[in-house]
């Protein structure tokens, strides 16, 4: 980028390193930014285990799509990583490609990728799966996590960079990692890597912002679902003592196994009735006969079941 220079200090002395291309230093794309990425994973991220690279085999119903991303990682939580390389700077498409890659890859489940595994790394599926779960315990217990992106070029258009910033704002992990070659004194050249997008420094900032917008929308949805509430009260739309159950998919994975959990043990837990009384005491839940507003009951459920309902 514009602004940034390195420089050598040979016998005292400081000397500016200029600033050449990959393709100018012989280095190619596969073959030698793509063994290099697969030898050293932590240029694209920390904790990454090598699944496979040029993945190429993907079935839609009777379609053979041949499409061919470049090295596929998984990281040490369960989310595979897609990394996709190119030489000098990344096309306009190279987003559009990457998302492809992501959509394929979020259908491969933990015997697929123990599976490529074995068929890279050239050893049995039992070896490859000690090897896959040590690197990730969760997959013991879960599937696999939501699939990353991560870009790999000597330069990105605004156009990549300001798709990518707006992908991350919908909760999809995608990064940009940049690549720059300068040349030596003695006409040897060093190659060093950097993380573009998003930025170290302002990560987590990005992150709690995403956090505290969350938490607003949570809270506006529960205003909205408390004036539902007022709205069929003061209509008398439901009948007093009229059954009603818990919607079990508005809820996370954790929070609904261990609802789901407790209902197999006693089905009162996900039971209540309409009151008609007020708003604060819509609901009388079947278990305790105690009456709450519909989110306090929903709140009380998830305290009981082990989840904390502070904000």
């Amino acid at each position: 980028m514009s602004g940034e220079a390195a420089f050598s200090i040979v016998g005292g002395n400081v000397e500016q390193l200029e600033k050449v291309s990959l393709e100018e230093i012989g280095f190619r794309e596969r073959q030698d930014l793509q063994r290099w990425i697969e030898s050293y994973p932590e240029i694209v991220g920390p904790d990454l285990l090598v699944v496979t690279t040029e993945l190429d085999r993907w079935q839609y119903g009777v379609e053979r799509v041949r499409n061919r991303l470049d090295v596929l990682f998984l990281d040490s939580v369960g989310s595979l990583v897609v990394a996709e390389l190119k030489r000098g700077e990344a096309p306009d498409t190279v987003d559009l490609q990457a998302l492809k890659y992501a959509a394929y890859c979020s259908q491969l489940t933990v015997e697929d990728v123990v599976a490529d595994h074995a068929r890279y790394h050239g050893t049995d599926e039992a070896t490859a799966r000690d090897t896959v779960f040590e690197h990730a315990p969760s997959l013991r217990l879960s599937g696999m996590g939501p699939v990353k992106i991560r870009l790999v070029a000597e330069s990105f258009k605004p156009s990549v960079t300001s798709t990518a910033l707006w992908l991350r704002d919908y909760d999809l992990d995608i990064g940009c990692i940049e690549i720059t070659a300068r040349r030596l004194g003695d006409g040897t050249a060093v190659i060093t890597s950097r993380r573009f997008l998003p930025l170290p420094i302002a990560e987590d900032y990005l992150v709690k912002r995403r956090r505290r917008e969350k938490a607003e929308e949570e809270r506006e949805a529960s205003g909205r679902r408390q004036n539902v509430v007022t709205e069929l009260l003061a209509a008398g739309a439901v009948e007093p003592v009229t059954e009603l159950g818990l919607k079990l998919e508005a809820f996370n994975q954790a929070q609904r196994e261990a609802i789901e959990r407790g209902i197999a043990d006693d089905a009162d837990v996900g039971v209540a009735e309409w009151t008609g009384l007020s708003w604060s005491k819509a609901v009388r839940c079947r278990k305790d006969g105690e009456t709450y507003s519909s989110t306090g009951l929903v709140l009380r459920i998830l305290e009981l079941h082990g989840h904390s309902t502070s904000r």
